[in-house]
This record gives C-alpha cells, structure tokens and sequence, in this order.
C-alpha cells in the first residue's frame, strides 16, 4: 500500500500552489476594490436664501444628502476659514425637511 503522508512531488506541489493562488485572487476579488463608488456622488449645495438670524452679508448654500437628510451651509462674507459645524440628531423623530435645517440656525442664534 502506498503512503499518502509522504512527500509531494513536485509537480504536485506546483500544481497546488498556483491553485492556493488562484482561489486567493478569486477571493480578494470578490471583497471589493472596484473602481465604481459603492454610493452615488453626492449633489451639489445650491444657493439659497439665508435666514433671518443669519447676517445679510452671508452666503447659504442648501441641499439634501443622499441618506435624505436636508442641510444649509452659511459662510460669512469675510469667512477666515474656520469651521463650526452643528450637527443635530433630535430628538425629532419626523421625517426630515428643508424647513428643520433652516431652523438649527435660530436655535443656535
């Protein structure tokens, strides 16, 4: 009877690692690395008109994120390019609307 625990040859042992290689290009792959964005590209802000509680000499930019969450962006007209950014999370459980993001401003004023 022959051994199977014995060692390979070397044709068997090449044929074995040129397969071990295939199956782990095939593998990686299949986890990713695509060249296409797995979500759409965001739209851009617009311009829009800015809230009463914001200064007259700034500029607001609005939009909706493609999760669907509204924003407005007000950049002060002498901007020094600093950021504060206010990001809510409630406790309104509502859908989400243009009208909420315009409202953080008087909030926050």
């Amino acid at each position: 009877m022959r051994s199977t625990t014995g060692p390979r040859s070397p044709v068997a042992s090449s044929t074995l690692s040129v397969l071990t290689t295939l199956s782990t290009i095939t593998l990686l792959s299949a986890c990713g690395g695509s060249d296409s964005p797995s979500h759409p590209p965001e739209a851009k802000p617009v311009a829009v008109a800015c809230p009463a509680e914001v200064p007259a000499t700034a500029t607001c930019l609005g939009g909706r994120d493609s999760a669907g969450a509204y924003y407005l962006i007000a950049t002060p007209k002498d901007w020094g390019g600093n950021l504060i950014l206010h990001a809510h999370g409630g406790p309104d459980l509502a859908a989400p609307t243009a009208e909420r993001a315009r409202e953080d401003p008087r909030a926050c004023s």
